[in-house]
């Protein structure tokens, strides 16, 4: 059952990585976007301005939708993991229910002199 949890917690490690290699990337363009608003305002070019404001809305309102992703992959990723954690429990009830029938059997046949 181990190779069931651990392609989940890779998966979930990728993921965590992979987000906050995204939130970097979205949050230096936020950074790059506000500087180049804050040097159009002192140039005083207001089309340039709007411009990059809307810029900063979009990057920001794509780190959202990005981070929402992530929690439905995530979400996603734990009830996979419940799942995997069911089939184990269950696993082990056969097992032990196998191995009752086995000691049961051993002790049919000794009875019996096989």
């Amino acid at each position: 059952m181990a190779d069931l949890e651990n392609p989940i917690d890779s998966a979930k490690a990728r993921l965590k990585a992979a987000l906050l290699r995204l939130e970097e990337v979205v949050e230096k363009r936020v950074r790059d976007a506000e500087i180049r608003a804050a040097q159009a305002e002192e140039h005083s070019g207001t089309k340039e301005i709007a411009s990059l404001k809307n810029q900063i809305a979009a990057v920001q309102k794509e780190l959202v939708h990005h981070r929402n992703e992530t929690q439905k992959l995530q979400q996603l990723l734990g009830e996979e993991q419940e799942r995997a954690s069911g089939i184990k429990n269950a696993n082990q009830m056969v097992n032990n229910r196998l191995d009752d029938v086995i000691l049961s059997l051993r002790e049919v046949l000794e009875n019996q002199g096989i």
